[in-house]
């Protein structure tokens, strides 16, 4: 065996050990993703907002009335718990959070409606939660959609026109719309696997930023370099635990987590495994060279999250990059994050053929590259010191 790779085990054993031994890397490289993740998937399980509360001020209480509150509340996504007496009743409900919507339906709303006239509801909505407001203004129009296609049908049969005649005067044009990829809006498809991405890189970032500066504040530094002093021995010895480490999560985000929580996986696991794992490899590289800078552990951490925390943001995931002004933009494509989590949500919500990802995968490869020239600078320095300081104590 050539004996860079005799180095490059050894230093890997030595720092699988140290990962074993320390108790805050241990928890942080073994504990903290599987925690987490587990975490976060059970707060996502339901899938989609159902049954949310809301109440109603019926001023009318009339027959047609009393069906379309039914009709609210046999909808899926909403559950009549409130029926109010005033529209400040209504509003204090909502202020209180027993209720997430209000419906006011006025006095003169069926007569309105049997003289053919517009009848209008009002309705509040707690917009304070943008993804409930979306939920329940959706299911209310839905339903007032279908009451008022229905009332609408009864006119015109009690002129004399037939079922299907009165059906195609009420909509003479006919919209037939597809959601694609994601066509039920289920929330745990669109947002936990970015929750996953973000717990991937925080850990990895928190496992490396221990890495070196933990040689430097206990003294170890000697010890390892009496292993090798070759950067490229030093760089992957010790780069090689946290990817196969943090290689094992991933798998087990995309083969447990997905499954459980019914996530699913169109697009091929050729381009989806490689893909995860140019995407550690790129964090793990990142991380060793910025805590290969540091002097202490905390200042490592310190720096890696203030740097990592606002990716998850900045990637695009959950508000568009086209709604993003044009410096956020640039800051945001310098973060590998970036580059990931966009194009992993192409694989495995649509499927897409590696030839829709294969910019971002060029990109994660720059990223890495970038990442080695420094790495390999930073240890050849910190050689070069502990080389300086040995012949000065000598």
């Amino acid at each position: 065996m050539h004996p860079i790779f005799s180095q490059i085990l050894s230093i890997s054993r030595r720092e699988f050990g140290r990962i074993w031994n320390d108790s805050r890397l241990r928890s942080v490289v073994l504990i903290a993703p599987f925690v987490y993740s587990g975490l976060f998937c059970f707060v996502y399980s339901p899938h989609s907002l159902t049954e949310l509360p809301i109440g109603v001020l019926a001023k009318d209480r009339s027959a047609p009335v009393r069906t379309f509150v039914r009709m609210l509340d046999a909808s899926p996504k909403l559950a009549v718990k409130e029926q109010a007496f005033s529209e400040q009743e209504l509003r204090d409900a909502i202020y209180s959070q027993k209720i997430v919507a209000g419906i006011i339906i006025p006095a003169d709303f069926t007569r309105q409606l049997k003289r053919g006239h517009e009848s209008h509801l009002g309705a509040f909505v707690n917009a304070a939660s943008m993804v409930t407001a979306n939920t329940v203004a959706k299911a209310i129009t839905e339903v007032t959609g279908t009451f008022s296609a229905g009332v609408e049908v009864k006119a015109l049969m009690k002129k004399g026109e037939r079922l299907n005649s009165a059906r195609e005067h009420f909509q003479p044009v006919k919209l037939d719309l597809h959601s694609l990829f994601n066509p039920s809006f289920n929330y745990t498809n669109f947002l936990v696997p970015g929750l996953l991405i973000a717990i991937l890189q925080q850990v990895i970032l928190l496992g490396v930023a221990l890495s070196w500066t933990g040689e430097k504040e206990f003294g170890t530094l000697g010890e390892l370099f009496s292993i090798s002093k070759s950067p490229v021995a030093l760089l992957v010895g010790k780069s090689l635990p946290y990817i196969v480490f943090n290689f094992v999560v991933g798998e087990f985000f995309l083969r447990v987590l997905f499954p459980l929580n019914d996530i699913p996986m169109e697009g091929s696991w050729v381009v989806a495994i490689p893909f995860t794992l140019l995407f550690i490899v790129t964090i793990v590289t990142w991380g060793m060279w910025v805590s290969g800078l540091c002097r202490t552990r905390l200042f490592a951490t310190q720096i890696l999250m203030f740097i990592a925390l606002p990716s998850f943001i900045l990637s695009g995931f959950t508000w568009p990059h086209e709604g993003m002004p044009f410096l956020i933009r640039v800051l945001a494509y310098c973060l590998p994050m970036t580059h990931f989590a966009n194009s992993f949500r192409k694989l495995y919500l649509a499927g897409a053929p590696f030839q829709f990802v294969y910019t971002d995968f060029l990109m994660l490869i720059i990223f890495t590259a970038v990442n080695l020239v420094i790495c390999y600078l930073v240890i050849a320095r910190l050689v070069g010191e502990k080389q300086i300081e040995t012949k000065e104590l000598v």
